[in-house]
């Protein structure tokens, strides 16, 4: 019950402070639409202290799969950012926060994803997968059934942030499971000695 208190508490109150379209979420939340951006394997992007290397799985003219990671300390500053931009109450900005820090003490997975054919942007096709540096798999999360959305040229794009409900680290693998694609995408991911440490301060002290 306090777990869907607290996903209530998230999807609403964001919901209603921070409404915008996935596209507009997508292109400030990422800084200058890094997640829409074309990616080789091999190469790395950095997004605010946390390092993503793709290390399987190819993007072609047809279809893009690319993840961002957002660590617990990142999302509690933009909680605050946002509460004084939007006047939010002490209380509110308190209440958000407490959401996320039981929903999300891993952080957010950011997933963006388009494809040339509705029937294979369906999210219900896509499972995200959390490892460990030993490979075990830590969190596993299939996409709810969700209407992707057109964008132009016959392309559908999809947009998700997931929460983490477990503490992942600071070094960890993504693993993007496609399954109308019978694709899997692999990306690494490590944060500076920085990320995350005022999030854990405070679940330390709940």
């Amino acid at each position: 019950m306090k777990k869907f208190i607290s996903l209530f508490l998230i999807a609403g109150i964001t919901a209603s402070i921070f409404a915008q379209s996935p596209l507009e979420l997508v292109k400030e939340r990422v800084d200058d639409n890094q997640i829409i951006k074309n990616w080789k394997v091999g190469e790395a992007k950095e997004v605010a202290d946390v390092r993503i290397i793709r290390t399987a799985g190819g993007n072609a003219i047809e279809h893009r799969t690319n993840v961002l990671y957002t660590p617990l300390k990142a999302i509690l500053k933009r909680i605050d950012e946002k509460s004084k931009a939007e006047s939010l109450s002490p209380q509110q900005n308190k209440t958000l926060k407490d959401a996320y820090l039981q929903a999300a003490k891993g952080g957010q997975i950011a997933l963006f994803y388009d494809r040339d054919d509705k029937n294979l942007a369906d999210p219900t096709l896509f499972t995200v997968v959390v490892k460990n540096p030993q490979n075990e798999i830590v969190f596993s999360k299939m996409l709810e059934n969700e209407c992707p959305y057109y964008y132009r040229w016959g392309i559908w794009y999809y947009y998700k942030t997931i929460n983490v409900p477990f503490e992942v680290g600071k070094r960890f693998s993504v693993e993007v499971i496609d399954a109308g694609l019978a694709t899997e995408y692999e990306f690494a991911v490590s944060l500076t000695d920085e990320s995350g440490t005022e999030g854990q301060q405070l679940l330390s002290n709940k």
